[in-house]
């Protein structure tokens, strides 16, 4: 069986504010921030690609935490994504160390940003896939979120290829993801380039 061989993108974190309330909550939910990326993007890979298909460009992935209205959202140049999460949103899952909050927490912020790094991934056949389906197929990640060892099963013991492809050739054929207008609406801040390619 052929096995999947790709390089993972650089991650960075971007806080800007950090006496965010939100910031707490994230931190102390998600300490292991780097290896939730890792596990997204192999992921990913498995889930949406063949080793043949598998795009080679997203060289850079940068979380930034910001106030805003909404949850998260990812868009971004060919080869650099960004990723904003809301740090207000965040802060609704403060959790003051007790355990079973906590646990909600790490389900709920981990799954945002298994969601997001997928979007980094996927195609949308030129603009002319429904955003309806390009949130699904993302959306399916965060059903296995709850769990690493799940995520790590399934990638490292591959019996066999997935049940049903979650792409198109259509899908397969295309550019990088274009949800530009609720990229668009989330800009906001001198850190949003306007020129930049959304996902």
């Amino acid at each position: 069986m052929m096995m999947m061989s790709f390089s993972f993108p650089s991650y960075n974190l971007h806080i800007e504010n950090i006496e965010h309330p939100g910031v707490a909550v994230f931190l102390s939910s998600i300490p292991n921030i780097r290896d939730v990326f890792r596990l997204a993007t192999k992921a990913s890979f498995f889930w949406l690609y063949t080793p043949a298909s598998a795009p080679t460009n997203v060289k850079q992935i940068t979380l930034i935490l910001a106030a805003f209205d909404g949850v998260a959202v990812t868009y971004g140049s060919d080869d650099h994504k960004i990723i904003r999460f809301s740090l207000d949103y965040i802060a609704k899952f403060k959790h003051d160390d007790v355990e079973e909050r906590k646990e909600r927490a790490r389900k709920e912020l981990t799954g945002v940003l298994v969601h997001e790094v997928v979007h980094c991934y996927q195609y949308d056949a030129k603009g002319s896939c429904p955003g309806g389906l390009i949130e699904g197929i993302a959306g399916i990640f965060v059903l296995i979120r709850h769990s690493p060892e799940t995520l790590t099963r399934i990638i490292h013991v591959r019996l066999g290829p997935p049940p049903r492809r979650l792409r198109t050739p259509a899908l397969a054929s295309s550019g990088i993801p274009q949800a530009k207008a609720r990229a668009q609406r989330a800009r906001t801040g001198p850190q949003a380039n306007a020129d930049a390619e959304p996902r």
